[in-house]
This record gives structure tokens, C-alpha cells and sequence, in this order.
């Protein structure tokens, strides 16, 4: 009675362990499998290269230190084990598995080995993987967001303060000679030149502008179609103006073309515009020419102003305080030019030009 008890309790187990899902195995006291069910000979390949202690030349490297040093805590202490390790399959894939065991006893007492199950938890790991991923990229989108928030409100208050000052600037104008129609049209000019930067920051996706992406969109927007090709982009170094410069170099920009148009080569039938520049990287130094042409000589530019004009003190002042730099205006025969000195801030560059679209406007 006593063998067909033991019989049936182990014809009970193996049912058991045959049908379950997860890898059952038997184990000596120095872990060395002297059992392992259906489903953990699949996942060896064959029986022989897991029995014994081959099954532990299936860990991976990274993790075997540990493995070991658990199995020889649990083995000395006759006490129960858990822990996770990857372990190469038949296919050579490394799957993580969530091993544990539970010490067996004679009946008497004595310590023989261990019973346990490891079961593949890869795609769960996979899952909680995916998930502190997923936690980390939102924590630094969030991160970025906070950073884009603090960045608009900066670009705001600067713009609201340049604003202001334009303002202040004008309303002198209005107190000596200028009428207000004429203010009012000129800060709208430098308004829409200040919409312009900060339509292309924000399709960007940055904080930075193109020079030369920003210099065709302000002529496009300035520049009638019919005399576009007057207008000449002579593409250089690709560099790269922080918001802050970028508004300030547009509104140098808007003057000079306001002021092209009024007094200078637009304002002719065959005048023409180039600008080119040229950067250096050692002191980060730009160097920008807006270069007027007309037939006629003298008459490209500007008219003299003993006192310099409004126009050009604007750009004097933005030159040397938002650009950090310079400016210098020369008449030569039928040229007329405005030399631009500016330290950028955190330029790109050494890339060759770059090309954009310019609606228009001649790039050369």
C-alpha cells in the first residue's frame, strides 16, 4: 500500500509538472538538476545540457555573479531562494526568468536539495521596460516644455521691452518733425519684422534662426513681387542668431529696406540690393554688407543727414546693443553701403549654405 501510495503521488507530480506552464525542476544540494520537466527540456534544447550544473553555463555573463552567490547563500543556509537572471535558450535568444526554489528534506530530516520552478517573465520585463521608458520621455518632455514656457516668456519681455522702446524712440519723432501717419507705418514695419522671427523660431522648433532663412522670409515679406529679383541673397556661412539678435537684426533689416525704397536703389527702376556676409569662428564675429546699387551716381542710399537720421541712429543703436557689435555707413559713386560688425551669442556654423525657399528672392 505504502509503494502504490508513493506511485501514485509521483505519477501526480509529474501530471503536474508536465502540464505546467512554467520550468519545474529537482535539484541535489550543490543545484545540480536531477528533474526538469517537458517545457524546460524544450527550452534547453535537450535534457543532457541542462542536468547537472550545464544549466548554468546557459546565464548570461552579466548576471552569473549574482546567480551563484545566491544559490551558495540559499545552499549553505538550507533556506529558499528568488531571484531573476537571463538565461540563453535552445535558439540562443536570452530570456529573463524568474527563478525560485524551496529546500527538500528527507524523511528524517535530512537537507537533499531543492525543488523549484523558473518561469519567462521576458515579456512582463519588457513591459515594465517600456513603461520607465515611457515615464523617462514624458518626464523630459515635460522638462523641455517647462524649458519652452520660461524661453517664451524671456522672448515676450524682451520683445515688449524693445517694443517700448521703439516706441519712446518714435514719439521723440513726433515731437520735433515726423507726422504720425509716418510713426505709426514705420512701427508697423518693425512689428510685422518681429512677427517674422518669431514665425520662423516657432516653426523651427527652436530658439534659433537661419541667417539665411531669416533674410529671404523678412524680403519676401518686404519686397513687392515685381521687384524681387532686385533683391540679391548672396548665401555664406550657414549661421545660426538667437532669438533675441535675430529680432534685432530684422529690424535693422526692415529699416534698410523701408529706407531703400524711400531714398535709395528700390526707390529706382534699376537700383538692386545685395547682402552678403562672411563669419569668424575665433572671435564669433559677423560681418554683414547691404550693398545698394544705381545707375545713376550719387543717388544710391540714403540722403546725408548731418545729424545721421532717425533711421540710422536706430540701426547704430541696435547694432551696438543687441548685436554687440558695430556699424558703418559709405557712399562711393552710385554704391551705397551699410557694414554690419555683430558677436553672436551661440552660433552654428561651418556647414556650407544652406538653401531655403525664396519665393522670389535671388540667392546666389
Amino acid at each position: 500500500d505504502r509503494t502504490m501510495e508513493l506511485q501514485t503521488s509521483e505519477a501526480h507530480f509529474r501530471l503536474l509538472a508536465e502540464t505546467s506552464p512554467a520550468m519545474i525542476w529537482i535539484a541535489d544540494i550543490r543545484m545540480q538538476f536531477e528533474f526538469l520537466n517537458s517545457i524546460g527540456t524544450a527550452f534547453f534544447g535537450e535534457a543532457e545540457r541542462a542536468l547537472g550544473t550545464d544549466w548554468q553555463n546557459a546565464v548570461h555573463p552579466e548576471d552569473l555573479a549574482e546567480v551563484k552567490s545566491s544559490i551558495e547563500q540559499a545552499c549553505s543556509g538550507c533556506r529558499s531562494f528568488e531571484f531573476q537572471m537571463r538565461l540563453r535558450r535552445a535558439d540562443g535568444e536570452f530570456r529573463w526568468m524568474h527563478h525560485q526554489g524551496v529546500p527538500r528534506f528527507s524523511a528524517t530530516g535530512q537537507f537533499v536539495g531543492f525543488i523549484g520552478a523558473c518561469l519567462d517573465v521576458t515579456e512582463s520585463h519588457r513591459a515594465r521596460e517600456a513603461l520607465r521608458e515611457a515615464l523617462t520621455n514624458r518626464e523630459e518632455a515635460l522638462a523641455r516644455e517647462r524649458s519652452l514656457r520660461r524661453e517664451l516668456d524671456h522672448r515676450v519681455r524682451n520683445n515688449l521691452a524693445g517694443l517700448l522702446g521703439l516706441v519712446g524712440f518714435y514719439e521723440s519723432a513726433l515731437q520735433v518733425e515726423a507726422p504720425a501717419s509716418s510713426v505709426a507705418s514705420t512701427l508697423k514695419g518693425k512689428i510685422r519684422a518681429m512677427k517674422e522671427v518669431h514665425d520662423v523660431i516657432a516653426k523651427g522648433g527652436g530658439t534659433s534662426v537661419d541667417l539665411s532663412h531669416l533674410l529671404t522670409r523678412l524680403l519676401n515679406a518686404m519686397v513687392p513681387d515685381e521687384r524681387r529679383q532686385s533683391v540679391r541673397v548672396s548665401a555664406g556661412p550657414t549661421v545660426n542668431l538667437k532669438a533675441q539678435q535675430a529680432s534685432a537684426l530684422a529690424i535693422i533689416i526692415q529699416e534698410l529696406t523701408t529706407n531703400c525704397f524711400k531714398h535709395g536703389a528700390l526707390g529706382q527702376q534699376f537700383g538692386s540690393v545685395e547682402i552678403r556676409w562672411d563669419y569668424s569662428h575665433e572671435v564669433r564675429q559677423l560681418e554683414l554688407k547691404w550693398i545698394e546699387t544705381q545707375q545713376q551716381s550719387g543717388s544710391a542710399g540714403p540722403k546725408p543727414d548731418p545729424e545721421g537720421g532717425m533711421g540710422l541712429t536706430l540701426i547704430d543703436g541696435f547694432a551696438r546693443s543687441d548685436l554687440r557689435g558695430s556699424c558703418a555707413f559709405a557712399r562711393s559713386g552710385n554704391i551705397w553701403t551699410c557694414s554690419l560688425k555683430a558677436v553672436l551669442d551661440a552660433p552654428a556654423l561651418g556647414l556650407p549654405p544652406t538653401s531655403v525657399p525664396t519665393g522670389g528672392v535671388v540667392l546666389s
